[in-house]
């Protein structure tokens, strides 16, 4: 003998019909792709800029060393302007991205060292190791400077004129940023700082790189157009 169990339905569940199922999973797909469309539309939209903000008006001269020669733009030179203007184009916005991409990459952080366990003491010595892949960028007037939170804790911030530099905080005169291992992705660089000042340099002496910055970007286009870059 088997016994069977019987059972019986809750009556509003008699009461739902195909349609209405229809319905109910149209509009649960509906709000997903609503709301998941708009927390991508507002991740991708919304920028982010690693690095340093440099604008033509503050530099002073720029040099870049490809695979052929090495040559300084100096601002406000009519022949060497457009070039001036290319190579900030390209540095600034290889160093943008959105919040959505940095989802998928972790969203990697920005770091400023102390130069210690990188072997690029000396401007010399960077020159002689990124002689073929390099930019520098010397300014007029530091816009940024590099601030000491603790012993072990760096930042680089822009400066206020109002507040001026503490003592704390040591201007930033140049950026050297080797290109040797660009290629065509969002990556990690390293940008090295001089916060030393060209003027109380003797002629001809190497200037101190303090600090680096482990930043990210993606400038593959400003290699190549570097790399091409030849003014007579």
């Amino acid at each position: 003998m088997k016994l069977r169990l019987k059972l019986k339905r809750p009556q509003w569940m008699k009461n739902i019909t195909r349609r209405m199922v229809i319905t109910w999973s149209v509009l649960f797909v509906g709000l997903l792709i609503v709301g998941f469309g708009s927390a991508a539309l507002a991740l991708g939209v919304t920028h982010k800029t690693y690095g340093a903000s440099i604008t033509y008006s503050n530099i002073w001269y720029v040099e870049y060393r490809n695979q052929s020669h090495r040559q300084a733009l100096m601002r406000g030179v009519d022949v060497h302007s457009e070039a001036t203007h290319g190579i900030l184009n390209r540095l600034n916005s290889g160093r943008r991205t959105d919040n959505l991409s940095n989802l998928f990459r972790g969203n990697p952080s920005q770091r400023v060292e102390r130069n210690i366990s990188h072997n690029v003491p000396y401007t010399t010595t960077f020159n002689s190791m990124y002689s073929n892949n390099s930019l520098i960028i010397w300014f007029t007037q530091p816009q940024h400077v590099v601030r000491e939170i603790s012993r072990t804790e760096f930042e680089l911030i822009s400066i206020v004129p109002s507040s001026g530099i503490a003592a704390n905080e040591r201007p930033v005169h140049g950026i050297m940023i080797p290109l040797d291992r660009t290629s065509n992705r969002f990556q990690s660089q390293t940008w090295f700082l001089v916060t030393t000042d060209r003027s109380q340099v003797a002629p001809g002496s190497p200037m101190s790189l303090s600090h680096t910055i482990e930043t990210h970007g993606n400038y593959h286009r400003l290699w190549r157009f570097v790399n091409d870059l030849f003014i007579l």
